[in-house]
């Protein structure tokens, strides 16, 4: 009814697919990270070492999976 009175037509998509959420979900958390002041990071690398041996130096793992937890 509403595109019959406004003459247009709605291109009509389906709902998103879990793997698309997800990506906008990091694609955001990724964006926040912009926020974060540089003065803070310190506070964070025993944290962030500890992450990489986790995963035996495997840093893109380490970051993958933190993007993970942080995006839910």
């Amino acid at each position: 009814m509403i595109e019959n009175k406004a003459g247009i037509t709605f291109n009509k998509i389906g709902i998103p697919q879990p793997d698309q959420v997800i990506k906008a979900s990091s694609r955001d958390t990724v964006k926040n990270l912009e926020e974060v002041n540089d003065d803070v990071l310190g506070l964070f690398e025993e944290a962030a070492d500890d992450l990489i041996n986790k995963h035996k130096g495997d840093t893109k793992k380490a970051l993958c999976k933190t993007l993970a937890y942080l995006s839910g």
